[in-house]
């Protein structure tokens, strides 16, 4: 795959370059004059260094309400500027405070077009912080502005090289030779001993290859500093972090150092066929993340195969482990439930354009492993209900005994139902026809994820149901 990588984030809008406008129409609710600007406080901090070890941090900012003069919701986005431009940072915002994140402000390094203001890496650059308080799109006022120092660098995984020593070693150094853009120095090198890393139970050693090294080829040795090192680890290529493991005991008074397919940060791809502005990402009993509904907004962008992408990196911890995801636009469109997802390499998933008749999106793994069969569905081990327009589309239960799930229940002419399992919509099944109106006497084959069914006429029923090699049985009796 080709990868033009980018680091952006989302707004609520489209054009972020020209959302915070200065030009404002005339209110309608109220003479502008009027209404009073929100006050922007003091900002916690006036210089902020965005690189890979600051980009999680955030600073709290918060500001005095604005008043419009009358009894109307207001909406407050935090904006940024420099020269002529302005971005919106957060938007849609309720209360009179926010995080704003590192990551959030790393964006601001992107150019114009794609949402930016155009800072340079590595150069320190004032942006000018202010509120826009909105009622409505044409009613809005500004706070004043408060001048934020920035210096971003570009954000980066290391490369690294780690090294385990099973004999115990105390103190590690790493040497090498032929490697264009990093100069180990005389032997025995550069001491690594305090950077130090648990890995699955292990302890690594560690040294970040310098940046003009990377993807470059050389040669290098792990050693002691006290006589005892590896044997001579040639023609290493170093495009990726990888994990030495040196044996406890010396071959012929040199240490054996064997690479291992180290634990790397997983990588999950989205993007939405139908178009969203947002994405966002939830998991459950994924190793390392707590996630809270709708789970953490992405704001991460990334171009493959001339597509662009949201993604999202989760932490080291959950390589090689297993977990369940969803993801939604954060406005009440979501997949459905992403289950069993191995995290041991990255994953693509293309979200659909439309959703199913559940109201959630499906998805497809781009390049990804054969989807794992699902296990045959059947009427034991699952509580089942009626859910249709008669209850709101909530529950009404069944109660199942000897190999079926039956339910008295009132309809009116014209209702639509289904039969679904759990309280949920991974299992429902309905007609495989839309529109088909089900009669008192008959019976009809349903299908897992079918269509809704009609009542014609109204009254008390009975409603059988029951499962034959996967297929959906159902039985329309009038209840007496």
């Amino acid at each position: 795959m080709k990868f033009l990588k980018y680091l952006t984030a989302f707004a609520a809008v489209v054009g972020l370059a020209t959302a915070c406008k200065t030009d404002i129409e005339k209110v309608q609710i109220a003479p502008l004059e009027d209404a009073v600007a929100p006050v922007l406080h003091e900002l916690p901090n006036t210089q902020i260094t965005i690189n890979n070890d600051t980009s999680g941090e955030k600073m709290s900012i918060s500001w005095d309400a604005a008043d419009f003069k009358a009894p109307v919701a207001i909406l407050y986005d935090v904006c940024a500027k420099l020269g002529d431009n302005s971005v919106e940072l957060l938007t849609g915002l309720t209360d009179v405070k926010a995080d704003l994140s590192n990551m959030v402000l790393y964006r601001l390094s992107n150019e114009v077009e794609k949402g930016g203001l155009g800072i340079a890496y590595e150069e320190p650059t004032t942006v000018q912080i202010y509120i826009a308080a909105k009622v409505g799109a044409n009613n809005v006022v500004y706070s004043e502005t408060r001048d934020l120092e920035l210096t971003i660098s570009e954000l980066r995984d290391a490369v690294r090289m780690y090294a385990h020593s099973k004999g115990g070693w105390s103190k590690c150094y790493i040497y090498g030779w032929d490697l264009t853009g990093c100069n180990f120095g005389d032997w025995p090198g550069i001491e690594i001993t305090n950077n130090k890393e648990t890995i699955d139970g292990k302890e690594y050693f560690y040294f970040d290859i310098p940046r003009d090294a990377e993807g470059n080829t050389g040669n290098i040795i792990f050693n002691n500093g006290e006589g005892q090192q590896t044997q001579d680890i040639t023609g290493v290529k170093m495009d990726q972090s990888r994990y030495f493991i040196i044996d406890a005991e010396a071959t012929d008074g040199k240490y054996i150092a064997t690479e291992q397919v180290g634990p790397q940060k997983i990588k999950l791809y989205a993007r939405s066929l139908a178009g969203w502005s947002k994405m966002f990402l939830y998991g459950w009993d994924v190793k390392g993340v707590s996630f809270e509904w709708p789970g953490e907004e992405i704001v991460t962008k990334e171009f493959v195969d001339d597509k662009e992408w949201f993604v999202y990196e989760l932490p080291l911890e959950a390589f090689d482990t297993t977990g369940n995801i969803i993801f939604n636009n954060g406005d009440g469109q979501q997949t459905v439930d992403i289950t069993g997802v191995k995290f041991s390499k990255h994953r693509f998933f293309e979200v659909s354009a439309a959703p199913g008749a559940d109201g959630k999106f499906t998805y497809t793994e781009i390049g990804g492993e054969p989807a794992p069969e699902p296990e045959p569905i059947t009427l034991e081990g699952h509580t089942w209900a009626l859910a249709g327009s008669m209850n709101g589309w909530s529950d009404t239960a069944m109660t199942v005994a000897d190999g079926k799930a039956t339910v008295t229940i009132d309809f009116a002419a014209g209702d639509k139902f289904k039969v679904r399992a759990d309280g949920a919509w991974t299992i429902n099944y309905g007609h495989a026809e839309d529109g088909v109106n089900v009669t008192i006497g008959s019976e009809y084959d349903l299908t897992n994820n079918g269509k809704d069914m009609l009542v014609e006429a109204a009254g008390k029923y009975n409603i059988t149901f029951t499962i034959v090699d996967e297929v959906g049985k159902m039985k329309v009796e009038l209840a007496e």
